[in-house]
């Protein structure tokens, strides 16, 4: 009895001890996610607390310069190369304990539709009815959160007077014609004296109106656009480029509405893999890669564009760029490091030539390029009208011989062409002969032969059917 009393304080004991094993696991559990919740929570509070400190700074930043403008005479509320052009930086950096804050300011004439607008109905002989200021003060990275802005009037006193010049309205769009809204806008001109190095950006429209812009007719006002994630774009002057641009430098005549429309699009980014026919990756491709937005006014071929360069894939086959300018891209003049091989097709390529893509806006692209080893057993089998020369795309093509037990059937793409053998464990016996049967909607079926010697490239018309 003594015996079987002990044994069960024992069991009684283990058990109390396990129960406290998991309390306190549980108890290491709840104590680990307060801890994490208690430091998430103040490291957001900390982060706020901080962040309200720099609006707080930036807010009297702000306000101390619109106060310093608004002590200013009328005319002298201009920035240095602004239009108006006057002394005020508009760049500036001011340290504040131990935070640097970004302060810029940007002032221009404003034309109020009240009176009537310029070349509008009714007209407004008088465009710079009054000068609208803002200030903009930024600090850590610069984000939406992290900037203020403040923007003021300042009215001429007595009677409105013209300040000459002309009415710039500058509007940015993308490739597709919608307007591009926010863009950074720098206008530069340095043969006006002052010199104007202005910059603004563009309204949530795209547009950019901006009055009293000294006239200039030797087209020398430069115009830069950029935004985050798109394409920077300038205009060019003819006399220092080699061609006719297609953004040009503008002219700006006295009196008069100048417009500017520009193109602005998003980045891209582009992979190209190298492969032979039966989709193995082929390294070491060498080849000129030209492209992506075009500078010239496309009167002249082969025109100037934004990309040009020799390109290598690695040795997986794999080129990659990033941040590249939307547009159609041709790839020509290849070399291999090793084997002879031809090109053959850009898999996402152009509808119409087999050495081309094209590059959407914003997009993230990949494709495969084919090529042929001319040392393999191998027929390329194009399809074309007899009438029009055009290929014949969606042609069923099938190439046999009875007695080696060939007998495939495949349907030309969109380039009018196939190639056989569709894979490597099929291949093509060198020496032999073999029959090409073809055919196609509305065109009269057509037969011919190849005898197999490495690549051979075969061409077969088709007669329409009348």
């Amino acid at each position: 009895m003594k015996i079987n009393k002990i044994n069960k304080n024992k069991k009684s004991n283990n058990i109390h001890r396990g129960v406290s094993v998991i309390e306190t696991l549980v108890l290491i559990f709840v104590f680990s996610v307060a801890t994490i919740s208690f430091y998430s929570v103040f490291a957001a509070g900390s982060k706020y607390i901080l962040n309200s400190k720099n609006r707080i700074i930036a807010v009297s930043l702000a306000n101390e310069r619109m106060e310093m403008l608004r002590n200013l005479a009328y005319d002298d509320v201009a920035i240095v190369g602004g239009l108006p052009n006057g002394s005020i930086d508009p760049d500036e950096s001011i340290t504040v304990g131990d935070k640097t804050f970004h302060v810029t300011t940007d002032v221009r004439y404003e034309d109020d539709p009240m009176d009537g607008i310029a070349d509008g109905s009714p007209d407004d002989n008088v465009p710079n009815d009054y000068k609208f200021a803002e200030i903009m003060v930024k600090w850590g990275q610069e984000t939406l959160s992290e900037r203020v802005v403040l923007s003021s009037r300042f009215v001429p006193p007595g009677v409105e007077n013209s300040v000459g010049g002309g009415t710039f309205s500058i509007n940015s769009i993308d490739s597709a014609g919608n307007p591009v809204g926010n863009v950074n806008v720098n206008i530069y001109n340095g043969n006006n004296s002052p010199v104007t190095n202005y910059s603004t950006h563009t309204d949530s429209n795209g547009n950019l109106l901006l009055q009293g812009v000294p006239s200039d007719l030797g087209q020398n006002y430069k115009i830069t656009m950029s935004k985050s994630d798109y394409e920077t774009v300038r205009t060019y002057s003819p006399s220092e480029v080699a061609y006719i641009p297609e953004d040009a430098n503008s002219n700006i005549i006295e009196g008069v509405l100048n417009e500017k429309t520009m193109v602005i699009d998003l980045l891209s980014d582009m992979q190209i893999n190298s492969k032979d026919s039966f989709g193995n990756d082929l390294p070491d491709v060498t080849f000129e890669l030209i492209g992506g937005r075009r500078m010239d006014d496309g009167t002249v071929d082969p025109g100037v564009f934004s990309y040009s360069d020799t390109i290598t894939t690695d040795g997986d086959g794999e080129f990659s760029d990033t941040d590249v300018n939307s547009g159609q891209y041709k790839i020509d003049n290849f070399s291999y490091a090793s084997g002879s091989y031809k090109f053959r097709k850009i898999v996402n390529g152009d509808d119409l030539m087999p050495a081309a893509f094209n590059l959407v806006p914003g997009a993230i692209f990949s494709t495969d390029v084919i090529f042929m080893d001319l040392n393999i057993d191998s027929v390329y089998v194009g399809i074309k009208d007899s009438i029009t020369a055009s290929i014949i795309a969606g042609a069923t093509v099938q190439l046999r011989n009875t007695t080696l037990g060939y007998d495939v059937t495949l349907t030309s793409d969109k380039y009018g062409y196939v190639y056989f053998p569709e894979n490597s464990t099929t291949p093509l016996q060198s020496g032999e002969t073999y029959e090409i049967l073809v055919s196609a909607p509305n065109y009269q079926d057509e037969a011919d032969s190849v005898v197999i010697d490495h690549l051979v490239e075969k061409n077969i018309v088709l007669d329409p059917i009348i």
